[in-house]
């Protein structure tokens, strides 16, 4: 396992979440791009993670986990130890909601509230 510094960032396979682990690659730390749905976006970040770190000889790890479920962040967490061996620093960027039109707001349940404070609060 490498002695570089390693960054957690939650929801990092586009948006904010992608420029944070870019950074964090650019500057010599090993990354992990977390994403909850779709792994292309996230394969693509970290290769780009990979090219903007290959001076340091960066490492970015895509792993997998929706941050709302305590068992999938215990995964990640272990899966980071596992392989990397370290956490320096998490960012909790991932973030959802529900956009639903103003005249409309009857398109909006309770359960989407308890998923979205499960993501934006409590993951």
């Amino acid at each position: 396992m490498s002695e570089r510094k390693v960054c957690v960032v939650s929801g990092s396979s586009s948006g904010i979440g992608a420029a944070t682990v870019k950074r964090y690659a650019r500057e010599g730390w090993d990354v992990v791009v977390n994403f909850s749905r779709s792994r292309e976006p996230a394969e693509a970040v970290a290769a780009e993670c990979r090219a903007l770190g290959a001076a340091h000889g960066v490492q970015a790890l895509v792993l997998q986990a929706d941050i709302a479920d305590d068992a999938q962040c215990l995964g990640l967490a272990e899966q980071v130890r596992a392989q990397l061996g370290r956490c320096d620093v998490l960012v909790n960027n991932a973030g959802t909601t529900k956009f639903v039109p103003l005249k409309q707001m009857d398109g909006l349940q309770a359960q989407d509230f308890h998923d979205i404070y499960a993501v934006n609060v409590v993951g």
